[in-house]
C-alpha cells in the first residue's frame, strides 16, 4: 500500500510515473469494487509504456491560476509547475519532469503559492524551505536541487506545511515513530543538508514514512510480513526532532515496517474486541508511553 485518500467521482487523479510522465483519469473511470477485491491493473486503465510504474497519485479538484504542482524525486530534485500546464492532457500522457536515468519521482503535492514544503530522507534528515525558493518551470524541464543528500541516502516523502499547529509523524522500519510539531523544522534555503528529523540507528531502523497528522488522524501501518496495524496519531506524544521515537508496535522477529498512510474514517467503523485481561502488548498493538526511551 502506498497511498490512501478520498475523492469525489468528478475529481481528477494525476498518475505520475517512474519515467517522469503524468496521466490522468476522472475518479469515476476507476471501477468501484468490493472492499476485499484485488482491484484492476493500472495498465488496463492508462496507456502507460512498457516498464513504466506509478510513482505517485495526486487528487485534483479543478484547474486554476493560483495552484501549482510540486514534484520531488528520490535524488532530492524538486520542480514546481503551474497546475494549468497539465490542463490539456493526452491519453498518451505528458512529460512532467525530465529525469536522470537513475532517478524517479518520489511524490507530488499541490501548493497555493506561498506554502512551505518539507522533504524527508531515508536516513532521517529533513529540510524545510519556501516554495518560492523553487522557481516555476515548464513541464519539459529538470527541476532544481531540494536537498543535498549524503551517500546511500534518498528522499522518501514530502509534505506541504498547511498549519503550524499540526505535526509530522515519522515512522521507521523497526516499528518506532514520533510526532514533532512544524515549529521544530526551521525554514532554510533550498539545496542544503537540512536538519535531523529522527535519529536512525540499528535500534529503530531507517525511515519508511513521514506525513502530516493531528491527534485524531487515524493511520494504518503495513509490515513486510503482511501484518496490518491501525491506530491514532494521538497515541504518539509530541517530542523533539533529535530523538529516536517510541516503540509503536512489537513486530515478529525478522519482520519490518514497509509502509504507512493516513486513513479517512468516513463510512468506516472500527471493531472493538472484547476480552479478558491482557498480560502485555501483543503483535500489532500500540505500546504505552512508558516504553519511551528516547533522549534529547
Amino acid at each position: 500500500m502506498e497511498q490512501v485518500f478520498t475523492a469525489s467521482t468528478h475529481d481528477y487523479l494525476f498518475f505520475f510515473t517512474s519515467a517522469g510522465k503524468v496521466y490522468w483519469l476522472k475518479a469515476y473511470e476507476i471501477p468501484q469494487m468490493p472492499r476485499d477485491s484485488r482491484g484492476k491493473a493500472i495498465v488496463n486503465l492508462l496507456q502507460v509504456e512498457s516498464g513504466e510504474k506509478i510513482s505517485s497519485i495526486l487528487r485534483v479538484t479543478g484547474f486554476n491560476d493560483t495552484q501549482s504542482v510540486i514534484l520531488c524525486t528520490r535524488k532530492g530534485i524538486v520542480k514546481k509547475t503551474k497546475l494549468n500546464e497539465f490542463r490539456n492532457m493526452r491519453k498518451s500522457g505528458l512529460i512532467a519532469i525530465n529525469l536522470e536515468d537513475d532517478d524517479t519521482i518520489c511524490t507530488a503535492k499541490m501548493t497555493g503559492g506561498n506554502d512551505d514544503v518539507i522533504l524527508f530522507t531515508r536516513n532521517g534528515m529533513s529540510i524545510r524551505f519556501s516554495e518560492q525558493d523553487a522557481r516555476e518551470l515548464g513541464r519539459n524541464t529538470k527541476g532544481v536541487r531540494g536537498i543535498k543528500l549524503e551517500n546511500n541516502d534518498y528522499v522518501i516523502g514530502m509534505e506541504v506545511v498547511s498549519d503550524e499547529n499540526t505535526s509530522v509523524l515519522v515512522l521507521t522500519e523497526q516499528g518506532y515513530g514520533k510526532r514533532t510539531t512544524f515549529h521544530e523544522y526551521h525554514i532554510q534555503r533550498r539545496a542544503g543538508k537540512g536538519l535531523i528529523a529522527i535519529k536512525t540507528t540499528e535500534r529503530n531502523g531507517k525511515v519508511v514514512s513521514a506525513f502530516t497528522v493531528d491527534p485524531t488522524t487515524e493511520i494504518v501501518m503495513v509490515t513486510q510480513g503482511g501484518q496490518l496495524i491501525r491506530t491514532r496519531a494521538g497515541e504518539f506524544r509530541e517530542i523533539g526532532r533529535n530523538t529516536q521515537g517510541v516503540l509503536a508496535a512489537r513486530l515478529d522477529e525478522g519482520d519490518s515496517l514497509v509502509a504507512a498512510a493516513r486513513v479517512f474514517t468516513t463510512g468506516l467503523e472500527e471493531a472493538e474486541e472484547e476480552g479478558g485481561e491482557e498480560s502485555g502488548p501483543t503483535q500489532g498493538e500500540l505500546l504505552p508511553e512508558e516504553n519511551e526511551t528516547e533522549k534529547e
